[in-house]
């Protein structure tokens, strides 16, 4: 489970983000629960960028609060959130892996766009920096 400081310290960010870019207090909304050990949805990622090309190369092309959200010395660009209907039990590694084809294919089919509270979608020039 995450640490209940570091949830508060991520919400925190989360909040001053939404604040800047406009939302109302009264709108933003946090999970009760953050669940540990499941897949979730997806989200495609059209682009890992160093930090530095990632704040110079989209500064204008997307919301400051986008930009701000990573400190990170690389940065995934994810666009088009999915989410699953009932998110899947499953263990994985940390960071990145590849999930087995057939929860894959399970997942595919259970999977609808999720709402992001900023929409995001990249340049296309992405893909050259």
């Amino acid at each position: 489970m995450p640490e209940p400081d570091k949830v508060i310290e991520v919400e925190n960010m989360y909040r001053t983000l939404m604040l800047a870019s406009g939302m109302k207090e009264a709108d933003i909304k946090f999970p009760a629960v953050y669940p540990t050990g499941c897949l979730i949805g997806s989200v495609d990622v059209p682009a890992v960028l160093p930090n530095a090309t990632y704040r110079t190369a989209l500064a204008g092309h997307v919301p400051p609060s986008v930009l701000a959200e990573s400190k990170a010395p690389y940065v995934f660009l994810c666009q088009n959130p999915q989410r699953l209907l009932a998110p899947m039990e499953m263990t994985g590694s940390f960071k990145l892996y590849n999930l087995p084809k057939q929860i894959w294919k399970q997942a595919v089919h259970g999977c609808v766009p999720a709402e992001p509270m900023e929409p995001v979608a990249f340049p296309s020039f992405v893909g050259d920096l």
